[in-house]
């Protein structure tokens, strides 16, 4: 619940739902499993694209450097790379055009520096960043958001480039073992 951001009334009736769906199962020997999690996964990206993004509060700049995320220093910037850049660095088959950022607060360090301009077809979109939790950086870059979430990204997008990487991402990521 903490690492949620949820009050803890709010878990169990979840976990009533995942297992009413099919996708948790427990059992004494095992505990909680997730089941079906390919699944699973895509309902919380439908769920993402349709509830949760249009509420982070969305903006579109456009940065005039190429690759600005590669050179920039991040040490502490409040913001994860997610979308296209994300992607590329996480799968290498990838040559990003757009960029998604989402920002906990600290993007005015990084904005000082790769001077974004507000332009609603520009090349980073900023949302705000709603998780409560740290993630272990799962690629070369430490500021990248969760896979699901760059996975998401990517889907959102519904070009065919994007989406072969978002499977490569499923694949290596998020498939289950």
């Amino acid at each position: 619940a903490q690492a949620a951001g949820v009050a803890l009334g709010v878990i169990t009736p979840v976990f009533r739902d995942l297992e009413r769906l099919g996708f948790l199962r427990t059992t004494k020997a095992r505990g909680r499993t997730l089941e079906r999690t390919t699944e699973l996964q895509d309902a919380w990206v439908e769920g993402y694209l349709r509830d949760l993004r249009p509420r982070l509060h969305p903006r579109r700049f456009r940065v005039a450097r190429a690759r600005w995320w590669e050179a920039e220093d991040w040490t502490g910037v409040e913001a994860w790379l997610g979308g296209e850049p994300a992607a590329a660095l996480l799968t290498k088959r990838l040559v990003p055009q757009d960029a998604v950022l989402y920002e906990g607060g600290g993007f005015a360090p990084l904005a000082r520096r790769i001077r974004p301009a507000k332009d609603e077809r520009g090349n980073l979109e900023v949302l705000d960043k709603f998780w409560n939790f740290e993630i272990p950086p799962p690629g070369p870059h430490p500021r990248l958001a969760p896979p699901l979430l760059v996975y998401a990204d990517l889907v959102a997008t519904g070009d065919a480039r994007n989406l072969e990487a978002a499977e490569a991402i499923r694949e290596r990521f998020l498939a289950r073992a």
